[in-house]
């Protein structure tokens, strides 16, 4: 999807900016082919990965889920709430029953819902990063960067075939 937003903005660009137009779609195609490859690579890890459940803190992760062939057993955050002990016990009934191989929290919003999880469940609890925020002035190649390691904590804790 990266990919084509890259393409749509450089079309949009063009259209601001018609003498321009060669250098953003210039740019826009080898930003693109970079994330059509990483998004093949994630696609291959996808099927290499022992455990295909997950359990997400809210829709966040909807897309590479998507792409990756995993399945979302469970929403630990419901409209931005945390939740209550009645909730927290369903959560975890649901993510043992559903067997998700690991519990995913992300860096914008503390840790704690997802470590209680982990604890009760005894299922590993791990950080993506959705790349929602970073760095000011982040290099080109940040998204690529983090959406890497992302893969690698994918892999360390659901496990490869």
């Amino acid at each position: 999807m990266t990919a084509q937003l890259a393409m749509n903005i450089a079309a949009e660009l063009s259209k601001a900016d018609p003498n321009g137009a060669a250098t953003y779609f210039k740019n826009a195609q080898v930003y693109a082919e970079t994330m059509n490859k990483l998004a093949d690579d994630m696609a291959v890890l996808g099927k290499r990965l022992k455990s295909k459940r997950i359990a997400q803190p809210h829709g966040v992760f909807d897309y590479l889920a998507r792409d990756m062939g995993l399945e979302i057993v469970a929403v630990l955050q419901a409209h931005g709430q945390e939740p209550s002990a009645s909730e927290m016990m369903q959560l975890v009934k649901i993510i043992k029953e559903k067997r998700a191989g690991a519990i995913f929290t992300e860096p914008q919003y503390p840790e704690k819902i997802g470590k209680a999880l982990s604890k009760e469940t005894g299922i590993p609890v791990a950080l993506l990063d959705p790349v929602a925020t970073g760095p000011e002035n982040a290099p080109l190649t940040y998204y690529e960067t983090v959406m890497r390691q992302n893969m690698k904590t994918l892999e360390a804790t659901l496990g490869v075939k």
